[in-house]
């Protein structure tokens, strides 16, 4: 039961957070003394608002309390507490490799659940950031993870570190494939960030081989990818397929890239002679709607269809 003492402290950095001068009342004198009594409370709530503020505002002079803080919960089952620390930590870029290596290992049972997923969430983010002699290992065991939160964690760290040798745990987790679509396009779209020719071989066989979801997912992290080779699989596979409604994806997912040659193709397919390919082309280009100047280049490719002039109206009008 939280004490008077916790209630008033609560209070005060919920008065804190919504203040409209937060930034100079938390750098005061009554702030960060708030925010200290917080860190070293046994509170999770407190610890939780506490972490949040310091993140938020990059409050550096806090990393040790942070850091005693973590230590302090650790064994306290609190694992909302734990990954909140975790966050403001990694915010002020602490360098504690052994921290975030204990936060992406960390396990907890509560009434035979296991509840540390979140910790680990954060754990593997931060040590992406700092590395660590066993992050390759610690990486590999949390894309293994039961929970789908850590698996996406992990994928995005790996890309994130931007490792090449951790191409071959992405491989290895889309070879196995997964119940959760995210986790597998994480994957794809760090395996060509690591290493774009074999997720451009990956992809390959897998638009080839893989069923209807699988294809789908890939056509998704194609679009996503930051690689012009992930853009000419798109292209190719357009090519290779026939009937509108077999292309609509593909030109979908192109809609979805940044980059200059999916917006080429785009545009080389609102000028061409295939009306559903113009159409799918601008419900892709939808995305971009606020830009002027593509609507502008688009009312002029098609002002000579009244269907397809109506058709840019209503979308980016």
């Amino acid at each position: 039961m939280a004490t008077a003492s916790n209630k008033q402290l609560a209070r005060t950095l919920t008065a804190l957070a919504s203040s409209s001068s937060k930034a100079d009342e938390l750098a005061s004198e009554a702030g960060q003394s708030a925010l200290a009594q917080a860190l070293a409370s046994r509170d999770a709530t407190l610890l939780i608002q506490a972490a949040n503020l310091i993140g938020e505002h990059q409050l550096s002079a806090h990393q040790d309390g942070l850091r005693k803080a973590y230590r302090s919960f650790r064994s306290a089952g609190a694992p909302g507490a734990l990954a909140a620390v975790v966050a403001a930590l990694d915010a002020l870029e602490d360098a504690d490799t052994e921290l975030f290596a204990d936060a992406a290992r960390c396990v907890m049972v509560e009434r035979s659940k296991e509840i540390a997923a979140p910790v680990r969430a954060r754990g593997v983010l931060a040590l992406a950031r700092t590395g660590h002699v066993d992050w390759l290992p610690i990486a590999g065991a949390c894309l293994g993870d039961r929970d789908e939160n850590v698996r996406l964690s992990a994928a995005r760290a790996i890309a994130h570190r931007g490792q090449r040798d951790g191409a071959g745990l992405l491989l290895l987790r889309l070879g196995a494939g997964d119940a959760a679509a995210e986790v597998l396009i994480e994957c794809l779209r760090g395996l060509f960030a690591l290493a774009p020719e074999l997720g451009e071989q990956y992809a390959r066989t897998a638009l080839q081989t893989g069923d209807g979801e699988l294809i789908e997912h890939i056509l998704h992290a194609l679009g996503t990818a930051p690689s012009d080779g992930a853009v000419a699989l798109l292209e190719a596979e357009l090519a290779a397929r026939s009937l509108a409604d077999e292309r609509t994806p593909v030109i979908t997912a192109l809609g979805l890239s940044r980059r200059p040659k999916a917006r080429t193709l785009l545009l080389e397919l609102v000028s061409g002679d295939r009306t559903s390919d113009a159409e799918a082309a601008l419900s892709a280009l939808a995305i971009h709607r606020y830009d002027t100047r593509l609507a502008a280049q688009l009312r002029e490719l098609t002002a000579g269809s009244r269907e397809l002039s109506r058709r840019v109206e209503k979308l980016f009008g």
